[in-house]
């Protein structure tokens, strides 16, 4: 099962000092195991651990990617 989690944003909106941006790429760059990938592509994350198997590229190329934007690559 894919699962998609919308982190977009308002550039407005703040944290202290820190935009809500950093923080959740923070959050989804934990995401970046062979057993738990997370993926960024065109400003939705994406939970890819389950399709990984399944990927026609193999599992490499989603952990090569795992917890980071992937819009550039996909």
């Amino acid at each position: 099962k894919l699962r998609i989690y919308n982190f977009q944003y308002n550039q407005k909106d703040k944290l202290s000092d820190e935009g809500l941006e950093s923080i959740y790429l923070a959050i989804i760059g934990q995401h970046n195991k062979e057993n738990d990938i997370w993926v960024v592509i065109g400003g939705n994350v994406y939970d890819l651990t389950n399709y990984s198997s399944e990927h026609p590229g193999g599992p490499i190329v989603l952990q090569n990617k795992a917890g980071r934007n992937a819009t550039a690559a996909f």
